[in-house]
């Protein structure tokens, strides 16, 4: 991405690198991958992760009994609501807020750090007993008839989603300064520091938690950390919202993210109605595209059953479809430096570390449709691999259809048309 950018430093991010990269068929991949992230332009495990926890704080939620209800359903709705409002009615403000709040969620990535360290030192009350890293592996905590080609495949779409939001940054690369230098170190520095306190929390989970309070816990799995090394008060009120504050953060940036994001696709004019979601329509603002946005989000929260399992979902989904867009991404940017040879970027990519990624991203893509697939289905829905590949599909027959068959059929050309918003 980072050597993307630097070919490509504007506003688009994935899109304008698959359109430069795959330009045949004709407009083929730039359709179906606008429709797509449009389609699949949703923040829903960000307000679900949010909800749980407001709720945990609030009283409402207790992770070890299992027990699920539709309140923090509600409270995710509320939320996304909340962030449709902020963005939609300034942008400016919105921005600052989320400003804010990423300035509080920085030092909570230093306090989970210390949160890592201190679960070493932690001793429990007489006659409690605690699994401990010094007396048992973290191998010994999972049930091996679980690990499969396909649940592997599962850990690492989960695992890729602590890191999702690493290139969202590309997608608003027009407003960033000097977006080459700016993308080159600032991105690099976000995941080295992602990459610590990610490891320090892992050690403290597995040093303090067992693997059925850990399976138990879900998307809380936070609070139930806090609350055995911090009491009632402290660990499960002050650092549970902490918690909350963090994702409500994350959530307006995806929120923003993504709505500049299908702005830039709908100002293709490949979809209906791109003209009117492509404006800033009233407040100078998105608007617009900030409801295709939150309304998908809503729509899928509502329909999704409230069980731990909906995240694992989502997480799944979103997941399996960006892995094959990752795949196109990584192996284009061959194609692309075939293309403009004797050209050097100002980032270059290791190729090894290019080839990985392909290998991982066809792993991901292959192995869940290998063994047991009942843990890849929730309530009424197909496996999660199954309806990414449904929806990508489904933005494949749009392009077919409107681009190839009708022409073809009822003889007309299509032609491009440069039309001016206000």
């Amino acid at each position: 991405f980072l050597e993307y950018g630097s070919w490509l430093p504007r506003s688009g991010g994935r899109k304008n690198f698959l359109e430069q990269t795959y330009t045949r068929p004709k407009l083929m991949m730039s359709v179906v991958f606008v429709c797509f992230t449009v389609i699949s332009g949703f923040a829903m495990s960000n307000a679900i992760v949010f909800g749980k926890y407001f709720l945990y704080v609030l009283g409402f939620s207790d992770p070890s009994t299992g027990v699920q209800s539709n309140a923090s359903k509600y409270a995710s709705i509320i939320v996304i609501l909340v962030a449709m409002l902020v963005h939609g009615y300034s942008v400016r403000s919105g921005v600052r807020i989320q400003n804010f709040l990423g300035g509080i969620k920085f030092g909570l990535i230093g306090l989970m750090c210390l949160i890592g360290v201190y679960s070493f030192f932690y001793r429990v009350s007489e006659g409690e007993e605690l699994p401990s890293l010094k007396s048992n592996p973290v191998f010994t905590y999972q049930n091996k008839s679980d690990v499969s080609l396909s649940s592997l495949a599962s850990a690492f779409l989960n695992a890729f989603f602590c890191f999702s939001g690493w290139d969202s940054v590309h997608s608003v690369a027009s407003e960033v300064k000097n977006p080459t230098r700016t993308l080159k170190v600032g991105g690099t520095a976000s995941l080295l520091i992602c990459f610590t306190c990610y490891s320090m929390m892992n050690l403290a989970y597995v040093n303090v938690l067992s693997y059925e309070e850990i399976k138990q816990a879900g998307p809380l799995v936070g609070s139930v950390l806090f609350t055995k090394l911090f009491g009632k008060v402290l660990g499960s009120k002050l650092l549970s919202l902490s918690v909350a504050v963090s994702t409500l953060s994350n959530l307006l940036v995806v929120i923003y993210g993504l709505s500049r994001m299908n702005q830039e696709s709908f100002r293709e004019g490949y979809l209906p109605f791109s003209k009117q979601l492509a404006s800033n329509w009233p407040w100078g603002s998105p608007l617009p595209s900030i409801l295709v946005c939150g309304g998908l989000t809503i729509i899928w929260l509502a329909v999704l059953p409230p069980e731990n399992s909906s995240f694992d979902y989502l997480v799944s989904m979103e997941g399996y479809g960006n892995q094959f867009f990752l795949l196109l991404i990584a192996a284009g940017l061959f194609i692309h430096r075939g293309r403009h040879k004797g050209q050097r970027p100002s980032t270059r990519a290791s190729t090894l570390g290019t080839i990985l990624m392909i290998a991982v991203s066809g792993y991901t893509l292959v192995t869940p449709f290998i063994g047991d697939q009942s843990r890849n289905i929730i309530g009424f829905l197909p496996p999660y691999q199954i309806t990414s590949i449904l929806l990508i599909g489904a933005c494949f027959l749009f392009w077919l259809v409107k681009f190839v068959i009708s022409p073809r059929t009822f003889h007309y050309v299509l032609e491009p048309h440069v039309s001016y918003l206000a």
